[in-house]
Order: structure tokens, then C-alpha cells, then sequence
């Protein structure tokens, strides 16, 4: 080891590989373009050359390394059972400096992977790694070069090897493990790192030092990072094992319902750093926390595919009985030594340690007499750490209580950083961290240290606390945990409750619930990912609830069944029921005409004979009039119906203008599109907002609900736009901040049937059921508007509603449209208005088809002349000129309207429900550059590299000049043209690349360095990305955006969509393909995989995500069990059969039929002679009399657009041979049942019994 390198005591290893599809055994991928999961990595996804490795799919590697594919430099073939050779240049070889550096080999060894630690090579603003300064290493700043620009890389040789020895120095062949992960695999899209591979250290390669040629004396010298780490795996289960993903993923394949989730094994949350930035150290405790999780996972293997996982197991608990050794019973002694107040505390626990085991022995010992030995006399310290404890040392730790000591010493017992440490056992810390519990408490109950810390941002993880309480027998028996912080038992109260609080925590992030029925809770526990287990019962729960509170507190289910809930949500919920009162108060008085001003806001009266425009204005009046008189509201409708002109017409009121008025939307997005449409009244994010009351914390992303005072009271009307979007957090902090005193009127807007809320909760589709169930008609709060106004263009049928709106109601969770089962008649005669449909099978054929329908779009009103890739790049915002591209900020024309770059990158949108694989949209993304982004490359690789005209690609996805992207990150941005003060850009916000390019007016020294965005949400500004944007470990600000995922594109639209829908989708549900279908203005072209109508089954309740969540905010959650889930019954509707249709009606219906004794089916197809097709709500076939009828439930015949619908409906019945059962006895009688002037049972019961003959 070079001098001012430091001797580590061992470490593990963690080594980052790609996801492969075999093995990882030194072959190309089968099937490169289906892998997109590998291209996460930076030096994958902007070098990979997908035609060449499709060329040579599944060819082993060149050894001499001629040619290799591109995972070949990130570990791609760590299992390979050869050596190869790679040859690359230095990085800045083009840099003066590097002049004299030449293409250096690197042989890469049989069974080993080249780990490289990027985050020790990382220089702080100081200069200085943080690692270098953390351990004291012997680092100098004078060595590092003047680059001529900022790299935050380490660059000389001696500087190199200090962090490169040291690093390496602490893994310990044959003592060391090492842990394969993927950042990105086919097998989830759990954000979380997947081991795919558990093995032992064998050998560490030499260091391997750059090529040169002609090198000066006392020249520039560096090392090449990557040194071989050997490794024990082999095919089979020895030394170590891979996890068997690819049988997994066949399997799951054969078996479309089947679950992966189970079967994966994540690196464990809390040790996310060591599992970050291609290779870490990983400590004892982090190794042990990722084994205890694998011997469940490969539990789970046993009974699931064929493997000696017994030897497996067995493997794992030998490691896991040395690791426990290794890692002994203070794993935090460092943090602990540090939160005392000495410098180097991780260096002088190392020492402790060596000292502690100076005569060689390995067995388990207490350190603290140790700690105390070298308080007294330092000089039994290293030289360099003797000046790290001195007399004021010493008399602190001889004059501390002994409470205090025992705090310190319980801390230590957890491996938690030095900042947690100190958080916790400094009480003025403590109180700053609004931490208010004394020692005693903790010492009585150390799980508070996860409980009270677990929503800050570097909180303390339970698993931490709870493997520091429950070591391993030896280790407790080798230093017992003293009273009262000691656990004799598995199911220890404070245990219990712990893992209660962390089962509601997970729920309520992950699953959007925000209670749990006991039930569910007991079993959770009893099956969490912790050693030994945590058995609970019910009976447990009865006996030791009181000490719950306060974190915990009970409810119950509409069944009277005991169910808990986190204390945060007891308070969300009362704050939200208050809109209760607002519902039970005085109405707003005030007299308005109502339609003249709808008329006003849409630039005149509706034309003459235009009946459904009539009825849609009469609508938007009683619902504006609604608005303004209650002081809580809610307005719903889907895109189209004209919620933006009806508030405008709100906001034209004096009364409401002048009383002020403060809009608020939960993303970012959503606030800059409703400044849009808003004009001069100013909108808000929530954070933005609720950041200025002290109800949002911005390191964490809470929405805090904190009762302090100072609220806003400076606006009598708020409205909350995209409320669908709204967490129970979200919306229950917002009503903390505002002074309930001074608004007068709170109204809520958006669309129910979208995705539920990224959270907890389901708030505003609770409200909307709270206001439908009031007694009084209408409903008070309620305004609703139903009539689309996005027209046909059909001249036979002027007020015909579009195709993609009808098929859009199939996913609406209400009961279809009268016309809008003869949408999918249309689809498969190709003559739908607004939607197009096309059938595809496996990845190529997607592609040629999309591809197909994509150049039609973009040269529908281009020169012929002009070339595929131009037409595509002036679709989204370019400017042709002499046949190119360019890209430029957006100009307004003579109309003020601005045109060109981030005015028009939404014209058109690519959108998938995955991200991962040919068809998701990371493979769709790589597609569409690879075809259409071609000669822009060129000017990123122009040589020599002073021709350069375009900054080189940024990111894994090689983003560039006059790229489509997304920002990814809520923010302030810094890097803004023109200046704007406390410039802000928000996640989901799109944009177009259109800068930094190279022209004749380039006045800036230097080449291009950096990418400048204008999105469309923020015209005329360009904001500027670079290198710091990007990191090494795939975490980006930016990425590609040609094709999104249906989430991030919800409170967006676009001009056109194209949408992916594969078949089978484990992610589609009723809620996504109702969003995906309502993003288009102008038309959607849906992409199916097998039977269209195969989607109709996704638009039962049954694939619900609103429902299947629970929540008590109004009412006890009411669970009904259909095909193994649960789901909230006041937003399904079940029959006494058990089946789920779309209505109340409905279900009086069908349970109508079922208590007569007539058998009937629920939505079938009935075939007319000509082989159209329609579906009747119910259809009864009586085989005792041979009668035939059939029921439709028509639910808004007040609506001349609906009505206009059943009339075609009804001629086509006729058509059919169906004839009314009002006008007698026919082969197949046509019964239908209205709630125009209520709904009337009896009589429908009575026309029934007729139909019959019952």
C-alpha cells in the first residue's frame, strides 16, 4: 500500500453489474434490444451499438477484445469462466496534459468482476474526497492538475492510489463477501438495488497503471480505477450462489398472475450508500441484514423451482454465524465515539478493535473497558490518533452520568452514522430535531429511536435498532444488553408496536392505505423480514394496547372489526371531516346570470339547433352557481367538459375577484398549467405554499399538519386544481395553513376517475362520495359536469361525441355511455372519430407498426422534400433551414402566440404503462434516437473535437442538443436565462433541448459544455444541465421524453398520443388506461397486443387502484372480497351473487332477478345477424319457455346527447330483431329502466315478472 494509504479492518464488497439475460457468463445478450435495463448505466446506455450486438446476440466474447459489447466495462460478465482483454483510452485524452497517455489494456481475470469505488474518487468543494478527510488519508490537493476545467475526479497517480489502496486494502480474500447487484432488472420496478449474486472474495487483482508513450520527466501519471475483485461463484450452488432470475422470469411468464416481488432479494434500504456508485465497502452488519433477507428469499424457492436450496440455506447460516462474530455487539462504536465529541471516532474504534484483539484471538469481547484504557493513556493509540484524545476527553467521560454512558453505550450497539448518533445522544441536538424525550425513555425504549426519527430524511431504520436488540445468541451471551433496554422476548411490547408502526408506515406509502384492519396488521408482522421473527397475535394486541399510544390509535371497520391507525392520520382525518361544517353552512347569497356568463367566457352564445352545446352550458351555469354559493365544493368532470371555462367565469365575479383568490396544485405541472389558463391570478404549488407556514419539510417531502398559528388569511376563495393527485397529508395540511376564519368558499377540482394519489389516502374521491350521499337532490358541494365538448367533425352527427371519449367512459368506474359499446364496433372497422386502434404481436412488430403510424403524424403537413429525421425533429419544436434542424427558444408571431421550441414538444406523445424492456419506454426512448437522432450525434462527435458544434451527450441516455426531456426533480434551479428570481422547475415539467449549439454567433470561450432547456410550462426561459446533473450512478435530473409512462403523464396533454398497451400488464388498471385515454387533444392511436377487446375486462371494479385502498375519512372502510382483494364498498357494487356491475341500479337489478329465480349474464355480447356486436347490461335466458330478454339501464336520459345515442342504439336493436317488450311478445324482448324521475323498483319488478311470464 502506497504511503498515506490507511489499513482498514475488512470489509465486504458490493460490486454494481448490468442486468443480463444470460448469466453474465461472457456472452452477448439474446436478445440486446429486449435488455433495457443495462442501459441505467452511463457507459452502457450512450456506447452500446444495438444493430452490431444484434448481429451477434449470444456470441461469447472476443477474448483478445477486438470488438466487445458495451456491459463488457461494467462487469457484464463477471461469471465468465475465461479472461478477455479490454483496451479503452484516457477519458481526457484530448486535454494537453494527457498528450503523452496512450489505449491502455486491462485483462480482465476468469470469474472476477473490475470494481471501481467512484464515490472514494469524488473530490469535495475543498478539493479534498470526503473519504480522504473522514479517515485522514494522506491526500494533497497540490497534486491534482489545473484541467483547464472543474473535475470533480481525482486525477493524480499518488493522490489515486491513497484512496484506491485503501479502499482495496480492506477486502480480505477468502474473509471478504461480495455482493453483485443491478441497478435496473426486468424483475421490478421497485426503485430499490436487486443482489443477483452472493459469493466470497478470492483474490484482489494488481493495480493497473496508464499506457504512455514519450512521456516527459515528472509528467502526468494516473491509475486506472478498476482492479479485479475474484469471486467464488459458479454455475450451481457451492461457495456462494446467483439467484435464479431468468428461471424466475420464465416461470413468471408461463404464469401471468404470478408475483415476482416475493422472489427478489433487495439490498436493504438503509444500506442504500453501500450498495451505490459501482463498488462500496459494505460493513458486518450491512452483509448480515442482506443474508437474513436472502435465507427468506431462498426459503421461498424451495417449494417454487427445482435447486439444492438447502445447501443453499445452510450457506447463508454459516456466513451468517462468522459475520455475527466478526461484526460483534458495537457496531456503531465510531458514530458513538464521535457523538462524545472526539475527532477521528471511526478511526479510533478501528484501533479499539485492534487493541481489543491484540493477542490474535477472535472471539466476541466488550470494547468500553478498552475505550477507557486509551482515555487515560493515549500513547496506546496509533501516533497519528494520539492527538485525538486528550485530558478534556477523559474527564468528560469520567464526570458523565451514568445514565449517559449506558445512552452512549446503547447507541453503540446500532450501526448508525455519526450525524444519528449525535442526534440522538446530544439532548440540545435532540431538542433541535424537535426530538422531545429524555434519556431515561430511550434507554427504557430504544425502539423510540426509530419511531421518533423515521420521517426525517437520514432517519434511523428500524432494522438497525432491531438487529442491535436481537443479535446473534453468541453475541448477547458474550455482552448481555443490560436492563431496562434489554428484549427477552421475540414479542416484546416495544418490539410489537415498532413493527406495527413501520407495517402502517409501509401501507400507507406503498399501498395508499391509511388504516389497517387488525387482521392484516397481525400477519404482516408475524411475516416481516426480521430475526428472530415477531409472532403476534390478536390476543397479544388486546393485552398490550395501551402502551400503543401515543403513535397508534384503534378504529374499526363498518363490521365492527378492530383496525389501527398511525396517530398522523387520526389528525389528517379530523381536519378534513371540518369540511363537514362547511357543507352544513350558510349558503353565499348573490344573484348572477349564470348562463351569460359561461356565454361570456366562451365568446358568445351556443349556435341555434346545437341542443347538446345547449345542455352543456346549462350544466356549466348550475355548476358555476353552485361554486359560488357553497363554501365547499368540489368540481368534476373529464377533460373536456370545460372545468378551465367555468372557473374563469368564477373568477370574473367581483364578489370572488375581489375578495382575493389563491390557487394551489399539488405538482408543479399542474401550477404552471393553471398560471396558464388563470392569467394575472397567482398560483402555487402546495410546497410552495405550505413551505412558507412551515407545513412542508422539503428534505423529506412531508406535508406536515403542525395547529401553529400564523395561516394565511389573505384569500376568501382557494381553489386546489388536480385534487385527484392529493394526498390525505396533502389536502389536510393545507387546511392547517389557511385561516378557515377568512375563507369563504374552498373548492376542490379535477377528475376521480384518474390515478388515485402517489400516498396515502384517497381524499377527494372520499369527498365526492361524501357529497353524493347527502340526503337533499341535488347535492349540495356537488358540481358535476358530464357533456364533453371535444366534437366529432362528423357532419351527419354535429354533436356527436368522440370515439375516444366513449371508450374512455368504459374505464370511468360508472355505467357506460348508451353509445359507448358501439365504440368498439367502430375500432374494428377502423371508422372511429378521435381514436385509432392497432394490433400488434412482440416487440419488432410494435415497432414497425408505431414507427409506421409515427412518420405519417410528422410529414402529414411537411415538404415531401424534407428528410424523416427533419420532419421529426421540427414536430416537436425544430426549425428547418437548409434542410437541417436547429433548435432554438420559442418567438411569438403576429398573434402573440409563441411557436417553435418548448412551444411545441407536447404536439405529440409516445405513452406506456412500463417503463423497462423493447416496449417500454426506456426501449422506446433508445428507438426513437437510434432512428430519427442520428446525424445530431455527429455534431457531438465531431473530429477533431474543436469542430465540436453541440455539448457531448449527457446521462445513460446520451441526451443531446434538440432532445425531447422531462425534468425529474422538484427545485430551485440556479443555471436560468433570463435571470429570474427564485427560478423553480418541478417534476413532470417537459421540455426541448435547445441549446448550447455552436454557430457563427457563438461568442462564449471554449466548446459547448452543457445542455439549456425550454419547457413548455416556462416559454422564453432556458435553463441550463450539466455534468453535476448527470451522476455516475445513473441517478439524472433529465431524461428522454419521447415516451413517457401513463403516471407521469397525468395532468398533462399533448396534441396527439400514441399509446403502448401490452397484453398481459400486471400495472394496467381501470384508473390507468381512463388516464392514458384522456390525454389527447385532437387523438389517441392505441396500440393493442392481442384482442381489443380484451381491455373490457379492465374496466370492472375489480381492477380498481382507488378502490382497493382503505380509508376511514368519512365512514369505517366497508371491505368487499372479490377474486382474492379487497375493495371499498361504497366505491364497488356488488350483487348478492357476489358479482361487481356498475350502479346501484344495477345491483337492484340483478339482485331483482336473482330473488325471482331468473338466471342472467352481465354484459355479454349479443351478436346481431350481420355479426355486429353490443352488450346489454343483463341478459336473461329462460330455458324453460325459450324467452330471451334483454336489460339496459339507461342512467341519464335528461341529456339530449344521450338520448340521441340510445336512439341509434335502440334502431340497432330493432335492426336485430329486438323489439321492446312494451310492444308485445317477440323472440327476444328489449327491457329498459330509467332514473328519470326515480328510479321505480316495483314497477321494474313488475315489467319483469311480465317479460317472463312468471
Amino acid at each position: 500500500m502506497i504511503n498515506g494509504s490507511r489499513k482498514l479492518p475488512t470489509q465486504h464488497i458490493s460490486i454494481r453489474v448490468p442486468w443480463h439475460d444470460t448469466g453474465w457468463a461472457g456472452r452477448v445478450c439474446k436478445s440486446p434490444l429486449g435488455n433495457t435495463h443495462c442501459l441505467a448505466l452511463p457507459r452502457i446506455g450512450d456506447t452500446r451499438d444495438d444493430a452490431w450486438e444484434s448481429s451477434v446476440c449470444g456470441e461469447l466474447f472476443d477474448a483478445e477484445g477486438a470488438r466487445l459489447p458495451a456491459c463488457a466495462a461494467e462487469r457484464g460478465a463477471f461469471m465468465a469462466d475465461f479472461a478477455y482483454e479490454r483496451r479503452f483510452p484516457h477519458p481526457y485524452e484530448h486535454n494537453k496534459l494527457y498528450e503523452h497517455f496512450r489505449r491502455t489494456t486491462f485483462v480482465h481475470a476468469p470469474r472476477s468482476a473490475s470494481a471501481v469505488p467512484f464515490a472514494w474518487m469524488m473530490k469535495g468543494d475543498d478539493g479534498v474526497p470526503e473519504y480522504a478527510r473522514r479517515l485522514a488519508l494522506g491526500f494533497s490537493t497540490d497534486l491534482e492538475p489545473d484541467l483547464g476545467f472543474q473535475s470533480i475526479w481525482v486525477q493524480e497517480r499518488r493522490n489515486q492510489l491513497v484512496m484506491l489502496d485503501t479502499f482495496f486494502g480492506a477486502i480480505e480474500p477468502q474473509e471478504s463477501l461480495v455482493f453483485f447487484y443491478a441497478k435496473k432488472t426486468p424483475l421490478t420496478e421497485d426503485p430499490r438495488r436487486v443482489i443477483v449474486g452472493i459469493g466470497r472474495v478470492t483474490k484482489v487483482g494488481a493495480a493497473t497503471e496508464y499506457s504512455y508513450e514519450n512521456a516527459p520527466k515528472d509528467t502526468m501519471r494516473s491509475m486506472v480505477w478498476e482492479r479485479n475483485v475474484s469471486h467464488s461463484i459458479k454455475p450451481g450452488i457451492g461457495d456462494g450462489f446467483l439467484l435464479p432470475y431468468e428461471e424466475l422470469l420464465e416461470y413468471a411468464q408461463n404464469h401471468p398472475e404470478f408475483d415476482v416481488a416475493p422472489f427478489v432479494l433487495h439490498a436493504p434500504t438503509e444500506a442504500f450508500t453501500a450498495f451505490s456508485m459501482g463498488s462500496e465497502h459494505v460493513s458486518h452488519d450491512q452483509a448480515i441484514a442482506v443474508l437474513l433477507t436472502a435465507a427468506t428469499v431462498v426459503g421461498r424457492y424451495e417449494t417454487l423451482l427445482p435447486g439444492d436450496w438447502t445447501s443453499a440455506r445452510q450457506w447463508i447460516d454459516n456466513e451468517l454465524n462468522r459475520l455475527w462474530r466478526l461484526r460483534g455487539a458495537y457496531p456503531g462504536l465510531g458514530s458513538a465515539l464521535g457523538a462524545l465529541g472526539l475527532s477521528n471516532g471511526t478511526l479510533l474504534a478501528h484501533a479499539v478493535g485492534n487493541l481489543l484483539h491484540s493477542d490474535g484471538s477472535k472471539d466476541i469481547r466488550d470494547p468500553w473497558p478498552v475505550v477507557e484504557s486509551v482515555l487515560k493513556d493515549p500513547k496506546k493509540l496509533p501516533a497519528d490518533l494520539v492527538g485525538s484524545v486528550g485530558p478534556v476527553a477523559a474527564k468528560l467521560w469520567a464526570s458523565l452520568h451514568p445514565e449517559r454512558r449506558d445512552l452512549l453505550k446503547l447507541l453503540a450497539r446500532f450501526e448508525i452514522s455519526a450525524d444519528q448518533a449525535e442526534r440522538w445522544w446530544v439532548k440540545e441536538k435532540r431538542a433541535k430535531a424537535g426530538t422531545n424525550v429524555e434519556d431515561s425513555a430511550i434507554l427504557a425504549n430504544p425502539y423510540l429511536c426509530y419511531e421518533m426519527d423515521r420521517r426525517r430524511p437520514d432517519s434511523i431504520p428500524l432494522p438497525a435498532i432491531d438487529r442491535g436488540l436481537f443479535p446473534d445468541p453468541n453475541v448477547l451471551a458474550a455482552i448481555p444488553i443490560p436492563a431496562p433496554s434489554a428484549c427477552p422476548e421475540a414479542i416484546d411490547p416495544r418490539r410489537g408496536r415498532a413493527l406495527i408502526i413501520q407495517s402502517l408506515e409501509v401501507a400507507a406509502a406503498e399501498e395508499g392505505h391509511t388504516l389497517l384492519p387488525q387482521e392484516w396488521l397481525v400477519d404482516r408482522v408475524r411475516t416481516a423480514d426480521v430475526t428472530p421473527p415477531c409472532p403476534i397475535t390478536g390476543d397479544w394486541i388486546a393485552a398490550f394496547k395501551e402502551g400503543f399510544a401515543p403513535e397508534l390509535e384503534q378504529a374499526e371497520t363498518a363490521a365492527g372489526a378492530a383496525a389501527w391507525q398511525l396517530n398522523r392520520f387520526v389528525g389528517t382525518r379530523a381536519l378534513i371531516q371540518r369540511l363537514k361544517r362547511r357543507l352544513g353552512g350558510a349558503r353565499h347569497a348573490g344573484e348572477h346570470d349564470w348562463r351569460g356568463l359561461i356565454d361570456d367566457a366562451l365568446g358568445g352564445t351556443a349556435k341555434d339547433g346545437d341542443s347538446t352545446e345547449k345542455a352543456a352550458r346549462k350544466e356549466k351555469a348550475s355548476a358555476l352557481e353552485e361554486l359560488f354559493r357553497s363554501r365547499c365544493s368540489v368540481l368534476i368532470g373529464p377533460a373536456g367538459t370545460g372545468k378551465t371555462t367555468l372557473l374563469l367565469a368564477l373568477l370574473s365575479l367581483d364578489p370572488v375577484r375581489k375578495g382575493g383568490v389563491l390557487l394551489l396544485a399539488p405538482t408543479g405541472k399542474a401550477r404552471v398549467q393553471m398560471q396558464k389558463k388563470a392569467g394575472d391570478v397567482k398560483a402555487y404549488t402546495l410546497a410552495q405554499f405550505l413551505l412558507g407556514f412551515n407545513r412542508y419539510d422539503p428534505q423529506t417531502g412531508s406535508y406536515l399538519v403542525t395547529n401553529a398559528p400564523g395561516r394565511e388569511n389573505g384569500f376568501a376563495t382557494v381553489v386546489i386544481d388536480e385534487a385527484s393527485m392529493l394526498t390525505e397529508d396533502q389536502l389536510a395540511a393545507t387546511l392547517d395553513a389557511i385561516d378557515q376564519a377568512s375563507v369563504q368558499r374552498l373548492i376542490l377540482v379535477g377528475d376521480p376517475r384518474q390515478l388515485p394519489p402517489i400516498g396515502a389516502g384517497r381524499p377527494f374521491v372520499d369527498v365526492i362520495q361524501l357529497l353524493r350521499e347527502q340526503e337533499g337532490k341535488p347535492p349540495r358541494g356537488l358540481a358535476e359536469l358530464t357533456i364533453v365538448r371535444r366534437q366529432s367533425g362528423n357532419p351527419d352527427q354535429p354533436d356527436a361525441v368522440r370515439d375516444d371519449v366513449l371508450l374512455s367512459r368504459w374505464f370511468s368506474g360508472e355505467a357506460p355511455d348508451a353509445g359507448a359499446d358501439e365504440v368498439w364496433e367502430r375500432l374494428a372497422k377502423g371508422a372511429a372519430c378521435g381514436i385509432r386502434t392497432v394490433s400488434w404481436d412482440g416487440g419488432a412488430d410494435l415497432q414497425a407498426k408505431l414507427l409506421h403510424e409515427l412518420t405519417t403524424h410528422i410529414r402529414a403537413n411537411v415538404d415531401p422534400a424534407m428528410s424523416d429525421e427533419t420532419a421529426f425533429e421540427v414536430s416537436l419544436g425544430g426549425g428547418e433551414w437548409n434542410g437541417r434542424a436547429y433548435f432554438n427558444a420559442s418567438r411569438e408571431d403576429a398573434d402573440g402566440r409563441r411557436q417553435g421550441g418548448g412551444a411545441g414538444v407536447e404536439a405529440w406523445q409516445i405513452l406506456s404503462p412500463i417503463r423497462a424492456g423493447e416496449i417500454g419506454v426506456d426501449g422506446l426512448n433508445r428507438w426513437i434516437k437510434r432512428l430519427f437522432r442520428v446525424s445530431v450525434l455527429k455534431w457531438a462527435e465531431a473530429e477533431p473535437h474543436w469542430f465540436r458544434k453541440i455539448a457531448k451527450p449527457f446521462g445513460n441516455q446520451a441526451i443531446l442538443y434538440g432532445d425531447k426531456v422531462i425534468n425529474l426533480s422538484n427545485g430551485r434551479r440556479y443555471d436560468v436565462y433570463p435571470k429570474i428570481e427564485k427560478a423553480y422547475l418541478a417534476n413532470g415539467e417537459i421540455g426541448l433541448v435547445v441549446g448550447q449549439y455552436k454557430g457563427k454567433n457563438w461568442k462564449l470561450r471554449g466548446l459547448p459544455s452543457k445542455l439549456e432547456v425550454e419547457f413548455s410550462t416556462q416559454l422564453g426561459v432556458k435553463f441550463g444541465f450539466g455534468g453535476s446533473d448527470f451522476s455516475e450512478d445513473g441517478d439524472e435530473r433529465l431524461e428522454l421524453a419521447y415516451a413517457l409512462t401513463i403516471h407521469k403523464a397525468q395532468g398533462s396533454e399533448f396534441g396527439t398520443t400514441f399509446v403502448i398497451v401490452p397484453n398481459p400488464c400486471r400495472l394496467l388498471s381501470r384508473e390507468l388506461l381512463y388516464t392514458a385515454l384522456t390525454r389527447q387533444q385532437r387523438e389517441v392511436v392505441l396500440f393493442h397486443q392481442g384482442d381489443m377487446r380484451d381491455l373490457m375486462k379492465l374496466s370492472g371494479a375489480d381492477h380498481s387502484e382507488t378502490a382497493r385502498r382503505l380509508s376511514n375519512l368519512f365512514r369505517a372502510p366497508e371491505l368487499v372480497a372479490y377474486g382474492g382483494s379487497f375493495y371499498e364498498s361504497g366505491l364497488v357494487h356488488r350483487t348478492v351473487r357476489g358479482e361487481l356491475v356498475r350502479s346501484k341500479s344495477e345491483v337492484i337489478i340483478a339482485d331483482m332477478l336473482d330473488g325471482l329465480g331468473v338466471p342472467y349474464s352481465y354484459e355479454q355480447p349479443f351478436t346481431a345477424p350481420d355479426g355486429s356486436v353490443r352488450y346489454p347490461d343483463f341478459t336473461v335466458d329462460d330455458a324453460e319457455t325459450g324467452r330471451r330478454l334483454l336489460i339496459e339501464h339507461l342512467g341519464m336520459m335528461d341529456r339530449p346527447d344521450y338520448v340521441s345515442r340510445w336512439k341509434r342504439k335502440e334502431k340497432w336493436y330493432r335492426d336485430a330483431g329486438v323489439a321492446p317488450v312494451a310492444e308485445g311478445e317477440a323472440e327476444i324482448g328489449l327491457l329498459t329502466t330509467t332514473e328519470v324521475g326515480g328510479f321505480d323498483a316495483a314497477a321494474i319488478k313488475a315489467q319483469i315478472i311480465a317479460a317472463m311470464g312468471l
